[in-house]
């Protein structure tokens, strides 16, 4: 079992955990919820890099 804080509100099979909650899960089900939540971030980084290359874009 491992403890893990949930960074974003996540339900699963009818349970809700919200933000900022520390569970304790199952090994398996504990390093699934933290790649899920390490994709998700990592996209919301890829996300807020790309709109600041547009805004630093030079006009034309």
């Amino acid at each position: 079992m491992k403890k893990v804080t949930v960074n974003q509100n996540h339900t699963h099979e009818g349970a809700e955990y919200p933000a900022g909650s520390v569970v304790e899960l199952p090994d398996w089900a504990a390093d699934q919820l933290l790649a899920m939540e390490g994709e998700r971030r990592a996209t919301e980084i890829k996300a807020i890099q790309k709109r600041k290359e547009i805004m630093e874009a030079p006009a034309e």
